[in-house]
């Protein structure tokens, strides 16, 4: 195995056991976050399912209370994570509140997802659909945790 001849690659071409090395772009934004991105798209396209579905079975106060605290709970995800990015440059410890708030509203994502499933009747939403956005929600806690580790970490100078 030989190096690479020019080490400012953006990727390295040489073979082994390893996927090729790419490094991330710099984040500028809280936009350019993977977590705030995958947790965007995740929100909105839990509402639209559950907008679609609770428009279809209307008189049900049940749903229509577990759907409007699954719509609420996606769509904080990404503002949490929005804030402790802006608060992170003034209040280390506050920032990684937020994304400890964050993480509870993941946990909770998950709880509401599978309460919802429990009043879909059957055909209406298919049941890979939640076990997808559960997965999803895991995976954004998952890499929340690790990012307030990092912070934590750069924090503490």
């Amino acid at each position: 195995m030989t190096p690479p001849q020019n080490y400012a690659q953006k990727t390295y071409t040489y073979t082994s056991a390893f996927k090729p090395y790419a490094p991330k772009s710099p984040v500028k934004s809280f936009r350019d976050l993977e977590i705030y991105q995958k947790a965007l798209f995740m929100g909105v396209d839990i509402c639209k399912e559950v907008g679609k579905n609770l428009a279809k079975s209307q008189g049900q106060q049940v749903k229509a209370y577990i759907g409007d605290a699954l719509c609420r709970t996606a769509l904080d995800l990404p503002k949490h994570i929005a804030t402790a990015h802006s608060l992170r440059f003034s209040d280390a410890n506050e920032g990684i509140n937020y994304l400890e708030k964050a993480m509870l509203d993941c946990n909770l994502l998950c709880v509401y997802l599978e309460q919802f499933q429990a009043f879909v009747e059957a055909g209406d939403i298919a049941p890979v659909y939640f076990e997808e956005k559960l997965k999803e929600a895991l995976i954004i806690r998952g890499k929340t945790l690790r990012l307030q580790a990092a912070w934590r970490k750069y924090s503490k100078t």
